[in-house]
């Protein structure tokens, strides 16, 4: 009797904490769930304004959620200002990441600092725009951009676009190379997707980042972005291929430095 009441109790006990994983992964992630809600609930310890409003009352110095949708689809981001914002920058991120890895980074902070109002969005198909989206159709990446900086309504802003943005940034680029201040890559794909005489016409200020140890994509992705004729080129020493967390405080600066150089350009 021992021994038969004891492994009952460790199914049921197994049984009721399996239930209760499954009823926290429902409440997070169901289709049907009230993404606003969700959002409100995972930022914990900041007061959020999912409106679309912007910040509340006169914070600032808040990170501030939004939700912009494209057809079916939603996209989620964030965004924080400072009281007299000089230009605009544009967060993408690669495709082990979300927009809150450059909140955590100190990226957010550091721009606002310098005078930049800053979005950054989670991708179609990832983080917060992935849960916000779930069962309706995907955003095209060609083209999503221009759309997306429209209705958010960034004035020419420079963009930091880290790996698998690439393949957003990268059209956006050759499409609307005016609309853009600044281009810093950082190891984006689909740079062979254009041919060199293709970089040649862009005229568009470019930062090129890239980690010593990435030997692969932050090396192929130079070759083609080296032809863009206004460039400048910096490799971060002893980092990998997302270098901006190998080097926070070098890559913070280079690019708050190369944004003051063209922002009134």
């Amino acid at each position: 009797m021992l021994k038969t009441s004891f492994w009952t109790n460790v199914f049921i006990a197994g049984g009721l904490v399996f239930l209760a994983f499954i009823f926290y992964l429902g409440a997070i992630h169901l289709p049907n769930s009230d993404p606003e809600k969700t959002l409100q609930t995972l930022s914990i310890g900041r007061e959020f304004d999912t409106s679309g409003k912007g910040p509340r009352n006169n914070m600032t110095d808040q990170i501030s959620p939004h939700i912009i949708e494209f057809g079916k689809a939603r996209v989620w981001y964030q965004e924080k200002v400072p009281p007299d914002p000089k230009c605009d920058v544009l967060l993408l991120h690669g495709q082990a990441f979300i927009s809150q890895t450059w909140v955590n980074l100190g990226t957010f902070d550091e721009l606002t600092k310098a005078g930049c109002r800053v979005v950054g969005l989670d991708l179609p198909g990832y983080g917060k725009s992935w849960m916000a989206s779930r069962g309706q159709d995907p955003v095209p990446s060609e083209g999503f951009l221009h759309r997306f900086i429209t209705g958010v309504k960034l004035n020419k802003p420079f963009i930091i676009s880290p790996s698998m943005s690439g393949g957003f940034s990268i059209p956006h680029l050759m499409e609307h190379p005016n609309d853009i201040s600044g281009y810093i890559p950082v190891a984006p794909v689909a740079t062979e997707k254009y041919k060199s005489d293709d970089y040649k016409k862009i005229k568009t200020p470019t930062l090129i980042i890239y980690g010593e140890e990435d030997k692969t994509l932050g090396v192929t992705s130079y070759e083609m972005l080296k032809n863009l004729p206004d460039n400048q080129v910096h490799v971060l020493p002893k980092a990998k291929h997302p270098c901006y967390l190998d080097q926070p405080e070098m890559f913070h600066k280079l690019v708050i430095e190369f944004i003051q150089r063209n922002r009134n350009n």
